[in-house]
């Protein structure tokens, strides 16, 4: 479990979201019982860690741009 948590921290550390989630869903079928409450936290980190990523780029780029929030999206205003 060191292992994998110090792996997944490399690849969160490098905001390789989608990396880190597709090692934790390969590695599940293996891990141990007693591990997966731990294990299951970390799957929700990278979700929560990956969706304030992308908050936070979006929050930027609104910012710095005239964004206008539509019902098909957001679509720059002119």
């Amino acid at each position: 479990m060191t292992v994998l948590q110090t792996f997944w921290s490399f690849l969160v550390e490098q905001q390789k979201f989608r990396d880190a989630l597709c090692v934790l869903l390969e590695t599940y079928p293996r891990v141990l019982r007693r591990d997966l409450e731990e294990f299951n936290e970390l799957i929700l980190m990278t979700f929560e860690l990956q969706t304030a990523h992308y908050q936070s780029l979006l929050k930027g780029t609104v910012q710095s741009k005239k964004w206008k929030q539509g019902v098909g999206g957001y679509a720059l205003s002119s």
